[in-house]
């Protein structure tokens, strides 16, 4: 059977992140949009969390490989 790697310490916890922002996000002409900061800033509002700004921005970056991925780049 094959196993997951081991990730990063607090990797769980961006890729939740990501997900839970992703569900949310807009559509545009060309499919969905980009998280940006306001997303993260409005989930942090209304779910009571604080974010480290490493993970803030981590989920941003794994959203903009997503994004390129869907794209086929």
């Amino acid at each position: 059977m094959l196993q997951r790697p081991p990730g990063a310490p607090g990797l769980r916890h961006v890729i939740t992140l990501w997900r839970d922002l992703s569900a949310g996000r807009g559509q545009g002409l060309n499919g969905p949009a980009p998280l940006s900061w306001a997303d993260i800033r409005a989930y942090q509002e209304i779910m009571g969390g604080a974010f480290k700004p490493e993970e803030a921005r981590a989920a941003l970056i794994l959203d903009r490989a997503y994004l390129n991925a869907r794209a086929g780049g």
